[in-house]
């Protein structure tokens, strides 16, 4: 689903930047799989666990059916990064540095 928030009236749909400070976004950048788990806060305690033992169960159940094809998505990625490496990566557009500025 689309996760992120609304914003200036319900005009703009706005979701975290694909930056490394995100501990999910951390994690897919070293391509391995990361899972963000949240629960309705407004459930009871009992059933935010209960909820939250199934998805995590049914995602670990999800992989293993599609392990096969998971690891051959995983190698593509990191094969596609080690090969951009070894080309120029400026020319890609990759930015391996930021300054800010106000």
């Amino acid at each position: 689903y689309s996760y992120g928030n609304f914003r200036k009236r319900n005009t703009e749909w706005l979701i975290d930047p694909a930056l490394p400070r995100y501990s999910t976004h951390y994690v897919g950048m070293r391509h391995t799989i990361s899972l963000l788990s949240e629960a309705y806060s407004y459930a009871s305690y009992k059933d935010r666990v209960m909820g939250t033992i199934a998805f995590v169960r049914h995602s670990f159940q999800w992989v293993a059916d599609h392990r096969v094809e998971v690891r051959q998505v995983i190698a593509a990625a990191k094969s596609r990064d080690i090969e951009r490496g070894r080309n120029d990566l400026l020319k890609q557009g990759l930015g391996l540095a930021a300054t800010y500025r106000r």
